[in-house]
């Protein structure tokens, strides 16, 4: 997806001398958009009550792997992920 958006060349540092298009740019940011959008939009369609109830996250931090020290603080701070899901 980004390779049109990618500066010409071997090193990227060549690229400076041609910025990208404003429409290129607008096009990126527009399908980054849709994807995060619609995705979210679909699971709250879902009618999944773990999505509805906007505790999805804490079945992964319980279940998902999460290697580094960062993961116990992550799980053991599960009502406060519930702002992730929003």
């Amino acid at each position: 997806m980004c390779l049109f958006f990618a500066p010409p060349g071997l090193r990227p540092g060549l690229g400076r001398l041609n910025p990208p298009f404003a429409r290129e740019l607008f096009l990126l940011v527009w399908l980054n958009f849709r994807i995060y959008f619609e995705s979210g939009i679909a699971k709250l369609l879902s009618h999944d009550p773990q999505w509805r109830g906007l505790t999805a996250m804490d079945q992964y931090y319980q279940k998902g792997p999460l290697p580094t020290w960062i993961g116990w603080y992550a799980h053991n701070l599960l009502t406060v992920s519930r702002g992730n899901v929003v």
